[in-house]
């Protein structure tokens, strides 16, 4: 069964190719640094957020005195747990669920900020950019003046968890949340066989 699913895997991913024009950026194409964080169960996406600008409204007043922003996405009872309340965690892979997002502000850099963390680096276009911190933002839930709405307290350092408008179920995953956003930049990622952390980590290596 495991190399059946390594086969499978393989020719999925293998039919994942760049997307032209966004990935990799032209040597003309002005570049952005984005950083992939791996938490074990979830994965986090890293950005400037001197950079977010005009794309991701939903945090136009929030975390205005960070350098970064960390951003995850997963199941609204699951993720506010801390990953620790399983039968949440299974309520969330068999029925369609309610979401949030994670949000951390921090002002480090990254690589010492989540030194005990496997962290990747990638290098996107500005297209690209643009279109991963649209992806983000369409996640959100955003109330009748537009602005996104806190629920609670976040699970490390400066952090808030956000209302989002998205359904989290089987085919639907926080890590397969994290590809969709990532193959926004148009980096050859597969998001079919991304129920794990590893797996998204393991694609951004390989390229």
């Amino acid at each position: 069964m495991k190399s059946i699913l390594s086969l499978l895997f393989f020719l999925l991913s293998s039919c994942v190719g760049p997307v032209e024009g966004l990935y990799p950026p032209l040597t003309k194409d002005k570049r952005y640094t984005i950083h992939i964080v791996n938490h074990g169960w979830h994965t986090g996406i890293i950005v400037k957020r001197s950079q977010v600008k005009p794309y991701l409204t939903a945090l136009k007043n929030e975390f205005l005195n960070d350098h970064y922003l960390e951003i995850g996405w997963g199941d609204a009872n699951f993720y506010q747990s801390g990953g620790n309340n399983y039968s949440h965690g299974l309520t969330a892979l068999f029925w369609p669920t309610d979401s949030v997002l994670h949000i951390v502000g921090f002002s480090e850099n990254p690589v010492e900020k989540f030194l005990f963390s496997e962290l990747v680096e990638l290098k996107i276009s500005e297209k690209g950019f643009q279109n991963l911190l649209k992806f983000i933002n369409s996640s959100f839930f955003l109330a009748a003046a537009s602005t996104s709405e806190r629920l609670s307290l976040g699970l490390y350092g400066k952090s808030w968890f956000f209302k989002s408008k998205l359904s989290y179920h089987m085919f639907n995953t926080c890590n397969h949340w994290t590809a969709e956003a990532i193959r926004e930049t148009g980096f050859p990622i597969s998001t079919f066989y991304t129920i794990t952390a590893g797996n998204v980590i393991y694609q951004l290596k390989k390229q």
